[in-house]
């Protein structure tokens, strides 16, 4: 039950993590292509 939870917890920070750099990542390519232009 506690490893259920523990990944479940895991899965979560995850997701969040990978959102926060994928929106990142975004911004820098937007400045990039805004620098291009």
């Amino acid at each position: 039950m506690i490893t259920t939870i523990m990944v479940f917890i895991m899965a979560v920070i995850a997701s969040i993590f990978f959102f926060i750099a994928d929106q990142i990542f975004s911004f820098f390519v937007q400045l990039l292509l805004d620098i291009g232009n």
